[in-house]
């Protein structure tokens, strides 16, 4: 199956997008609350404003702040205080703030890069606790205790932010999810319009009340080459989540592939196909039909970008026969023993 891969890597290009982090803590339980007066707080929805670019600390204030269930485009997963022990003198000023993003993004000290470490760890596991991502496995590894599984979705962008209100009072970070446009493959998020969406969506993801429209799947190109879209047609494959390879693989899997990204052994595919596998049963539920369907997985970004801030792949689900038939149009999340929707490819 993996002579489908034609279209080769997609450099996710994802600013200040979550899938940065390495493998999760050993300690799975959420932070404590943050101390004094927090900008906003983990769970708020703001008003940010569709068709608004970017997440901003300007964003990032309570008087944003609505009720869920009315329109929002950006919801808090956690607000943390910064450690002392990460932070520098003045740390309290605005013009301290105003350079934390560049310190985290492109850091030139060792003091940037344990800023950035745990900024990435933070946000990335209060992505990975939310249900349904925080229970996948993989080779025996469990989300968030062992790495940090993150959405597939062609909407959602995770970011952070430094606040500036209240930062005076206490720094901290700010983690969340903004919703945009439908994303083709490779379009950068940051340059993504925002949309309003209504209710707790994040927290949907793994269910099948996630809009099936604002899902990622691969379509067969005119040339075989894989290509991103909805999953609202027939497709070849659909994407589910995402980790962290150096979180999984072993050493010798990830040299093989370091080689040469663009030209991974069949073998290999094979392998990361199996893993994928294993992980199905967490997300189309148990008793999906094995004989219909199995496990996919690609290759993102990290492996030809220096500047990605992990190696990714993402894993997918794709029909056991994939020469002859695709997926049906709709989702396979939370499936469970129901009838896996399969299409005959048309004839050329």
């Amino acid at each position: 199956m993996s002579g489908m891969r034609t279209r080769g890597i997609v450099a996710l290009l994802v600013v200040l997008v979550l899938s940065s982090c390495g493998g999760g803590s050993d300690d799975s339980a959420p932070p404590p609350e943050p101390s004094g007066p927090p900008s906003v707080a983990t769970g708020d929805c703001l008003d940010t404003g569709a068709g608004a670019r970017g997440l901003t600390p300007k964003t990032l204030v309570s008087s944003l702040v609505v009720d869920c269930a009315e329109p929002h485009a950006t919801e808090v997963l956690q607000v943390q205080d910064i450690p002392d022990d990460l932070t520098v003198d003045d740390t309290a000023t605005l013009e301290y703030r105003e350079g934390l993003n560049d310190a985290v993004l492109y850091p030139v000290s060792r003091a940037d890069d344990e800023l950035r470490e745990w900024v990435l760890n933070t946000c990335a596991e209060s992505l990975g606790r939310l249900e349904g991502l925080d229970a996948i496995e993989l080779d025996r590894e469990r989300g968030v205790d062992d790495f940090v599984a993150l959405d597939a979705s062609r909407t959602i962008s995770f970011g952070f932010e430094f606040p500036e209100e209240s930062w005076e009072e206490r720094p901290r970070v700010v983690c969340a999810a903004r919703y945009t446009e439908p994303r083709e493959l490779g379009e950068d998020p940051e340059t993504s319009t925002g949309v309003d969406v209504e209710g707790r969506l994040i927290e949907t993801y793994l269910t099948p009340d996630f809009p099936v429209e604002q899902r990622q799947c691969l379509t067969r190109a005119a040339d075989g080459a894989l290509v991103g879209g909805a999953c609202d047609r027939p497709h070849y494959a659909e994407l589910l989540f995402a980790f962290d390879a150096d979180a999984i693989l072993d050493d010798a899997t990830i040299d093989v592939i370091a080689q040469d990204p663009l030209a991974v052994p069949d073998e290999v595919y094979a392998e990361l196909d199996d893993l994928c596998t294993g992980a199905l049963v967490d997300v189309i539920g148990r008793g999906y039909d094995e004989d219909a369907v199995t496990g996919y997985a690609e290759l993102r970004s990290g492996w030809t970008n220096t500047e990605a801030w992990f190696r990714t792949i993402y894993c997918g689900v794709q029909p056991v026969e994939s020469d002859s038939v695709d997926l049906g149009p709709g989702s396979l999340v939370g499936l469970g023993d129901g009838e896996v929707p399969l299409v005959p490819l048309k004839a050329t």
